[in-house]
């Protein structure tokens, strides 16, 4: 429901129900022995185990999609910095409008997200998350606060990071451009500074592209390595 790529809603709907009903029976086998202890026929327990479940997925999935969240973020703010803020294209992931810059960065992304194979790594980490968080013992929320908010903090540094490129750029041109106006008031700024900043801008983003999408799958893969590894 909220993974990347397979939550994307150009995915049929009957495609994503058909692949959580395989990833369900994948799993069931192997963590059979956290589950059979609380299996009751009480239909309360079992109402609440599967919220709780349920709930403890969608906060898995979720930590993943803040990272994709915030690069879409950060390349959308990295996009209206040079320019290209004005001109709509409609995402993958979502019917929403997002920029050209935006949409080339987070489809590869996309892709390389299950290219390196991180998607195996959720799967692994929904698995370990049953002994994460043991059915047996009742749903704590003060670490899963605790992560979300970590969570948070790394996506909005992972955020800077991308559009820290092309913001920068932005700025020091504009800066300069600015001392240049106030000393030749003659000079049309207007008219020098949007042309350079847009082949400046995307000359930038064409060479640290690359670069931008591996610093992000290296934090993202170091994050759920480092998730699984408090479990």
């Amino acid at each position: 429901m909220v993974l990347p790529g397979i939550s994307s809603e150009r995915i049929p709907m009957q495609a994503r129900v058909f692949f959580a009903l395989a990833v369900s029976i994948a799993i069931a086998p192997l963590v059979m022995a956290q589950i059979q202890p609380v299996v009751q026929p009480n239909a309360e327990t079992m109402l609440y185990y599967i919220l709780t479940e349920t709930m403890i997925g969608l906060l898995l999935g979720f930590f993943v999609r803040i990272f994709f969240l915030a690069l879409e973020f950060g390349a959308i703010a990295a996009a209206n910095f040079v320019g290209y803020g004005s001109v709509f294209a409609h995402a993958i992931e979502s019917s929403e409008s997002t920029t050209p810059l935006a949409m080339i960065v987070t489809l590869p992304a996309t892709a390389l997200f299950f290219i390196l194979d991180l998607h195996i790594l959720i799967l692994d980490l929904l698995q370990r998350s049953y002994t994460m968080f043991p059915p047996v013992q009742p749903f704590d929320f003060e670490p899963t606060l605790r992560a979300l908010t970590t969570t948070l903090g790394a996506a909005f540094r992972l955020a800077m990071q991308v559009g820290a490129p092309l913001i920068v750029f932005s700025l020091s041109i504009n800066l300069l451009l600015g001392f240049l106006n106030k000393m030749v008031p003659q000079i049309p700024i207007y008219f020098v500074s949007t042309p350079f900043l847009l082949l400046g801008g995307l000359l930038v983003f064409y060479f640290l592209v690359g670069a931008m999408l591996l610093n992000f799958h290296a934090t993202l893969m170091s994050y759920i390595l480092e998730f699984m590894g408090r479990g």
